[in-house]
């Protein structure tokens, strides 16, 4: 789960947010279960959370209640934003990520990241591997193989992660590499790790 920030934009009115666990009480005055709350400041109301949050849990109901604090009532939009966090892996090519760079070779090609707090889910990983080759001549295309080589040491006893791989093929570098469609446990083409005795 990546950090996500809850928004109410208010076209009118004034509000107040809470988020808590319990539907029945959230926003009650003394209710233990009510975790957050926000009031609204020049016409947003805006709660980030991320996931190293002390009160942030995974796997639980979160329920949201609005209440209008003016005397008018209150017009708003709300919408809930994911904000994913990428990491771009970087291997054979130059700081412009461009054409490759034998002398960055054995500088770029090992990297090693690990998990940063207890609370941290998933790592994204991103490679970019080389497109074909276009030659002039005939106007064919020459298949370029790339290999990379994905070393994974548990620093936490008994912690087994599991790897899913998905290759998108794309016509241009994307502008927002947290717009690509990441694999996930429903959707990848290879996974690695589902059985940590083999």
């Amino acid at each position: 789960m990546d950090n996500f920030v809850l928004e109410a934009t208010v076209a009118s009115g004034q509000v107040q947010m809470f988020v808590g666990t319990d539907p029945h009480t959230v926003g009650e005055e003394g209710d233990v279960n009510t975790i957050w709350n926000r009031t609204s400041a020049q016409g947003i109301v805006q709660l980030k959370v991320k996931t190293t949050d002390k009160d942030f849990r995974m796997a639980t109901w979160y329920y949201v209640k609005l209440v209008s604090i003016s005397r008018r009532d209150a017009l708003l939009n709300i919408n809930l934003k994911q904000s994913r966090k990428v990491e771009f892996v970087p291997n054979n090519h130059d700081q412009f990520y461009g054409n490759p760079h034998q002398l960055f070779n054995s500088l770029l090609l090992y990297q090693k990241y690990q998990f940063e707090t207890v609370n941290e889910q998933v790592k994204w990983l991103i490679f970019d591997a080389p497109p074909a080759i276009y030659n002039r001549e005939d106007g064919s295309l020459t298949d370029v193989y790339y290999k990379a080589t994905i070393s994974i040491e548990s620093l936490t006893p008994h912690f087994y992660p599991i790897l899913y791989l998905r290759r998108l093929e794309l016509q241009r570098e994307p502008k927002d590499l947290s717009s690509l469609d990441f694999p996930n446990i429903a959707e990848y083409e290879k996974k690695f790790g589902e059985n940590p005795q083999t």
